[in-house]
């Protein structure tokens, strides 16, 4: 028997429905996002208009979009199965987002390897979560970048300190010049 999601199930006329949907959900936003040539802001405000989505949530629709577009093989699936909602889109953006640019080679591994995490290996499968397909990928970007630059976390923790904790002087150091 061919593996699936439940949300796939194909003796199920619930999950039969909500595949459809999504599938048709999926394909109206690839086919109205806006062309990378078009104003984006401008794009995105009228795509919230006409459809009475936020602009944020168009934005963050297009952007997925855009995102899957540079994973080949997670597209694929996508495509064949339609069992990615927008909110699991999303969190795949918005995860591979914080690397910036990614080099070719990096974003083709994290390709390979969401591809194969998603792919279902048995019938009735459960979907992995948005929590647990964040995990997931954060794992992968932690083997492909295993130590983050050393000034970046000393950074954070100084303006979140120097933000919420005013450095008083103590009677001992309070006639100290500095």
């Amino acid at each position: 028997m061919e593996a699936y999601y439940i949300v796939n199930d194909p003796n199920d006329p619930l999950a039969a429905q909500a595949t459809e949907i999504r599938k048709h959900d999926y394909l109206f936003w690839k086919e109205v996002k806006p062309d990378l040539e078009d104003d984006f802001d401008i794009s995105c405000h009228t795509l919230a208009t006409r459809t009475g989505l936020s602009e944020r949530r168009t934005r963050d629709i297009t952007m997925a979009l855009y995102r899957l577009t540079e994973l080949p093989l997670t597209m694929a699936l996508q495509e064949k199965y339609y069992f990615l909602d927008f909110s699991r889109l999303i969190t795949i953006d918005a995860v591979l987002s914080k690397l910036g640019d990614i080099p070719g080679e990096i974003l083709e591994r994290l390709d390979q390897e969401l591809a194969r995490y998603l792919t279902p290996a048995k019938p009735g499968q459960v979907l992995p979560s948005n929590t647990n397909l964040r995990r997931k990928l954060n794992g992968l970007i932690a083997v492909e970048n295993p130590s983050p630059k050393k000034d970046q976390a000393p950074k954070k923790i100084q303006s979140l300190t120097a933000k919420t904790t005013p450095i008083l002087p103590t009677p001992a150091s309070a006639g100290r010049p500095d």
